[in-house]
């Protein structure tokens, strides 16, 4: 019975309460906020833009910001340029950061694309930056030479290398590609996807996550040409690939329709709704779930898209949250699996001229439980990452446009703490004992709270007789 107690007592914080605030961070009010993860330490880490010196300048960095657990902050690093650069006429590269993870050895892992401008430039290439746990570079490595690449994710593999998810532009259109390096960031190999039948086909690729299996998925979406009796028609198409450990195709997956007759137009075309991918995640039970966006000629409205598939690529469920009445939003940028069994989407969310952020609670089969907007500096409010944090509650990372316009005005990142009901206000609270020397571990587990005492390379839970708990990496 005492062990009983005690592990209720840890778990009521965990997933029944947390605490709230918001804060904007910035060296000078140009700055943007595309990941974020919470670190070790039970702080955040946040990964994007800025500027180097004022809007003036046509030159922006990759800005990473470090804060405590109640949003402090406690460091900012930039990388890119060294110089102000004016004009756009200037020679000077965009280095643009797109995500973040902490590396098994307490550092962190930076993606990012490099915008090349100059007059003799082959195009955009692939930036990769490890550093160490203060945000000082270890090492940095770049992918392009004379290829056009672009790099939007990034995770760190068991075998303590990277995974890279990349859009490479060809003149043709767009090609999807892995890039897997090993862990001081030198390539060991790539692999190229196309299943677009347009010529000048758009495919995108968002995010990549390796498998159980130790082989990868990724997700984003193909440009397709149809056919019909109105003429050509060309759409998205949400895209999912499976490959091995060396990043050979195993299954995809197409998710696009269904193709109706276009009521608005009466005319005999029909409507070819565009599905998007933006991010994925394993689940618990070996399958995938993905977020994205779904928007319909038909009705000339966009909405949240969230799609479950088995670990051999079916699809078991899908999603549609809307509701909002208006063509440009919302967007379901991210989702992560919640203590819960559930799921928590994170978007921007347009209504009446204004963005919000949206984060929407789904059960385990995309049941809607609850919704909330949140606003901040101004009205343009752009959100692009979530995570549910070790207290149960969620983090918010995205930009706010101070004077509601995207050019000439100020934007800083902007973060959210949330309970676990998404409230930023502040709820009640359960103190967790202070651990004693003489302490006994109870169980093991993942960050999903599933019972395992042979975790490794990933992060985990000890929990202990005297209602402790410790976060831990065992590295193999």
């Amino acid at each position: 019975m005492k062990n009983h107690l005690y592990i209720i007592l840890l778990v009521l914080p965990l997933i029944g309460f947390g605490q709230g605030w918001e804060q904007p961070y910035g060296e000078n009010g140009y700055e943007e906020g595309f990941d974020i993860e919470q670190t070790n330490d039970g702080g955040f880490v946040v990964v994007g833009t800025t500027n180097i010196e004022d809007i003036e300048s046509d030159s922006k960095n990759i800005y990473i910001t470090k804060m405590d657990e109640n949003g402090n902050l406690e460091w900012s690093q930039i990388f890119g340029n060294d110089q102000l650069c004016e004009g756009w006429d200037n020679e000077c590269d965009n280095y643009l950061g797109y995500d973040i993870e902490q590396t098994f050895d307490g550092g962190f892992i930076i993606c990012g694309t490099i915008e090349d401008f100059s007059s003799d430039s082959d195009g955009n290439e692939i930036i990769l930056i490890k550093t160490d746990v203060n945000g000082v570079e270890e090492w940095s490595q770049i992918f392009g030479g004379d290829n056009d690449l672009n790099g939007y994710s990034v995770e760190q593999t068991l075998d303590g290398g990277y995974i890279i998810s990349v859009i490479q532009y060809i003149i043709q259109g767009e090609l999807l590609l892995l890039l897997k390096t090993d862990n001081n960031g030198n390539e060991q190999w790539t692999q190229t996807f196309n299943h677009s039948n347009y010529s000048y086909g758009y495919n995108g690729v968002y995010s990549v996550k390796q498998t159980d299996d130790e082989g990868y998925v990724f997700v984003g979406y193909r440009r397709f040409l149809h056919d019909n009796n109105y003429g050509l028609n060309t759409t998205n198409d949400l895209l999912i690939v499976k490959t091995d450990d060396n990043g050979n195709e195993e299954w995809v997956t197409i998710v696009g329709g269904p193709i109706t007759p276009n009521n608005n137009l009466g005319d005999g075309s029909y409507d070819y709704p565009n599905e998007r991918g933006f991010h994925i995640e394993n689940t618990v039970e070996g399958g995938y779930i993905i977020s994205g966006s779904k928007y319909s000629f038909d009705t000339s409205s966009n909405s949240i898209y969230v799609v479950k598939l088995n670990n051999q690529g079916n699809v078991m469920w899908e999603q549609e949250y809307d509701g909002y009445g208006e063509p440009d939003g919302p967007v379901g940028r991210t989702i992560k699996p919640t203590l819960d069994g559930g799921y928590i989407v994170c978007g921007s969310i347009y209504i009446d001229n204004n963005f919000y952020y949206g984060l929407i609670k789904i059960d385990e089969n995309g049941i809607e439980e609850w919704t909330q907007l949140y606003s901040g500096l101004g009205s343009l409010y752009i959100s692009y990452d979530v995570e549910q944090t070790i207290d149960g509650g969620y983090v918010l990372c995205g930009t706010s446009f101070v004077d509601q316009i995207y050019y000439g005005g100020n934007y800083y990142i902007y973060i959210i703490k949330t309970d676990s009901e998404g409230n930023v206000e502040t709820t009640s609270t359960i103190e967790l004992p202070t651990p004693t020397s003489k302490r006994e571990l109870v169980k093991t587990t993942n960050i999903l709270g599933q019972e395992n005492s042979t975790i490794k390379n990933q992060p985990m839970i000890e929990i202990y007789d005297d209602g402790s708990v410790e976060k831990k990496y065992i590295i193999e």
